[in-house]
């Protein structure tokens, strides 16, 4: 089944961040800066108080165009932190999005 003509879903990036973990601030930059009209991020920290909320704060006021949010991880019993992000985003998110795609905050360039 191929899509409609056109066919633009609203699109979710996930990035869980965990600490100031080598090239965050360059990553969340690139991760901003798309021109896709459907494209949200939702970029999820460990704690509100780490290092990587004050590094996503920061770049996120240099893009006020770009639709970002930042949300702390809720605790799920036996998940590991990166898993308890993504339901955390699943959870909050629900129903908005077409598309949910997941980004590692400390990708190389």
């Amino acid at each position: 089944m191929r899509p409609e003509q056109g066919f633009r879903p609203k699109v979710c990036l996930i990035v869980p961040c965990k600490g100031k973990e080598p090239h965050l601030e360059e990553n969340i930059r690139a991760i901003l800066n798309q021109a896709y009209e459907g494209y949200h991020t939702v970029i999820v920290t460990d704690t509100a108080e780490g290092p990587a909320v004050s590094v996503a704060k920061s770049v996120m006021a240099q893009y006020p165009a770009s639709k970002a949010e930042l949300h702390t991880s809720e605790t799920y019993v036996g998940a590991s932190g990166k898993v308890g992000a993504l339901l955390t985003v699943l959870k909050k998110t629900r129903n908005r999005f077409d598309v949910y795609a997941f980004a590692d905050s400390d990708s190389e360039q």
